[in-house]
C-alpha cells in the first residue's frame, strides 16, 4: 500500500508513535482492521499522519462500517494540520461537499486513476458526498433510489441482493423506478452520471465485482442520508460487503459438512449454547458476526450488550465502534432495549460540562430523543422517564 508510505508527522510521543508505526505494521501484515485502531488511537493523540491514514481506509472501504463521512472528517482535519497531501487534494473534497464537482469530471477522475486493484479513497469519499449533495440540491432523491434499487435487483450478483437488503428499503417504494426516470431530468441526469462513473472505473482496471460495490456504497450513503435511511443497515466494507452465504460455506467447509448442513447463526440462547459446544466461541463468534451484519436481530443485540457490559478501562476504539455499529443496527430492527441504548450512547456523546451547547450536541440529543421516543412507543418505562428528563431541550 504505497499510498501509506512516507509519513510527513513523527510524534513526540513515543506511545503515540508507536501506535501510528503499530498501524503500518498492521498494513504490512493486511490485517486493515488492526490498523484502524492503532491509526485511531495515534490520530487522538494528535498524530497528522495517522488521520491521514484514516481517511484513507475509510474512504476506501477497507473495513467496515463503511463511513464516508468519518473519512471525509479525516480529510479535513488532517489538511487543516498540515498534511501536504490532504491539502494539495483538498479542494477536491470541497468541490464535491458544495455540489459543484461535475459528474464528467468525477468520471475523468475515475477512469486516470490508478486503483492498483483496489478502491481510490479520494474518488469514493468525494463522490459518495457529490451525489448525496446533488441528490437533495434538486429534490432527486427519491427517483434516484427507486431507479438505482429497481435496476440493482435485476442483478445477476446474489451480494447485490444483499445489499438491497440491508438497504431496508421496501420493493413496493422502488419497483418501476427504471421506467419512472423521466428524460433529461434531474434523476436521469444524476443516474446518467453514475453510469459514466462506473464505466470509468472499470477502464481504470477496477475488476467488475469492485465497481458494482462502489456503486451500491454511492447509492447507500444516499439512502442513509434520506428519510428512507432510519432502516438501512451501515455499510460495508470490501471486507465483508461480498460475505454471507458463500463465505460461510468456505468456513465451514473444513468441518467435512456438506453446504446445506452449515451452522446458521443463532436466533435464540438454547442455539447459542447448541453453536459454541460445536464450533468452539472462537468460529462461533465469526458466525454471530457474520449473522448479525446479514440482519439476525438476536446477533445484533448479542453483540451490543456484550459491547455495552465491558468496563470502560477496557473499551477501545474499536470495541466501541463494534458497540455503535451493532446497538444502532438491532436498534434499527426494531428492538426496543437497543433503540433505548442507542438514545443512552447519543447522550454520552453530550459535553455537560460546557457552558453552551455546539451542534454536534444538539444533534446528538435529538438522535437521544427519537431513539428514546421509538423505545417508549413499545412501552418501555425508562425510554418515557428519560423523554421526560430531556423535555428542557426543545430545537424545533
Amino acid at each position: 500500500m504505497p499510498e501509506f508510505q512516507n509519513p510527513f508527522f513523527v510524534s513526540a510521543s513515543e506511545e503515540v508513535e508507536a501506535e501510528y508505526i503499530a498501524g503500518l505494521g498492521a498494513l504490512q501484515r493486511g490485517d486493515c482492521n488492526a490498523a484502524s485502531r492503532h491509526f485511531g488511537n495515534a490520530a487522538r493523540g494528535g498524530h497528522v499522519s495517522a488521520l491521514f491514514n484514516l481517511s484513507l481506509l475509510w474512504g476506501g472501504g477497507s473495513v467496515t462500517p463503511y463511513d464516508f463521512d468519518l473519512a471525509a472528517d479525516c480529510w479535513y482535519k488532517a489538511a487543516e494540520a498540515g498534511h501536504p497531501r490532504a491539502k494539495a487534494a483538498l479542494w477536491h473534497l470541497e468541490a464535491a461537499d458544495r455540489g459543484g464537482y461535475g459528474a464528467d469530471n468525477l468520471a475523468n477522475v475515475a477512469q486516470q486513476a490508478n486503483p492498483g486493484g483496489g478502491l481510490i479513497p479520494s474518488t469514493m469519499i468525494c463522490a459518495a458526498r457529490f451525489y448525496d449533495v446533488i441528490c437533495r440540491k434538486y429534490g432527486a432523491t427519491v427517483d434516484v433510489i427507486a431507479y438505482e434499487l429497481d435496476a440493482a435487483a435485476k442483478s445477476e450478483f446474489d451480494f447485490v441482493h444483499s445489499f438491497i437488503q440491508r438497504t431496508g428499503v421496501d420493493k413496493d417504494f422502488y419497483q418501476g423506478g427504471l421506467d419512472r426516470n423521466k428524460p433529461g431530468s434531474a434523476a436521469d441526469q444524476i443516474t446518467d452520471g453514475l453510469n459514466k462513473l462506473h464505466v470509468a472505473m472499470k477502464r481504470s482496471g477496477v475488476s467488475d465485482r469492485l465497481a458494482v460495490m462502489a456503486r451500491c456504497s454511492i447509492v447507500g450513503h444516499v439512502i442513509a442520508k434520506s428519510p428512507y435511511g432510519d432502516r438501512s443497515q451501515p455499510l460495508r466494507g470490501v471486507d465483508t460487503f461480498f460475505a454471507d452465504s458463500q463465505k460461510d460455506s468456505e468456513m465451514f467447509s473444513i468441518f467435512g459438512k456438506r453446504e446445506n448442513d452449515n451452522p446458521k447463526p443463532p436466533q435464540n440462547f438454547e442455539e447459542l449454547q447448541e453453536l459454541i459446544k460445536l464450533l468452539g466461541k472462537g468460529v462461533a463468534g465469526k458466525l454471530i458476526r457474520s449473522g448479525a451484519m446479514s440482519g439476525n436481530v438476536f446477533c445484533q443485540v448479542l453483540l451490543s450488550q456484550g459491547g455495552l457490559s465491558i468496563s470502560p478501562e477496557n473499551k477501545n476504539s474499536e470495541i466501541q465502534r463494534d458497540i455503535e455499529l451493532f446497538t444502532e443496527m438491532a436498534a434499527k430492527s426494531g428492538d426496543a432495549g437497543s433503540q433505548f441504548n442507542l438514545g443512552k450512547l447519543h447522550l454520552e456523546k453530550v459535553d455537560a460540562e460546557a457552558e453552551y451547547l455546539n451542534q454536534s450536541d444538539i444533534v446528538n440529543i435529538k438522535k437521544a430523543k427519537y431513539w428514546f421516543g421509538m423505545a417508549a412507543s413499545q412501552g418501555m418505562s425508562q425510554a418515557r422517564e428519560m423523554l421526560k428528563q430531556l423535555e428542557v431541550f426543545n430545537f424545533d
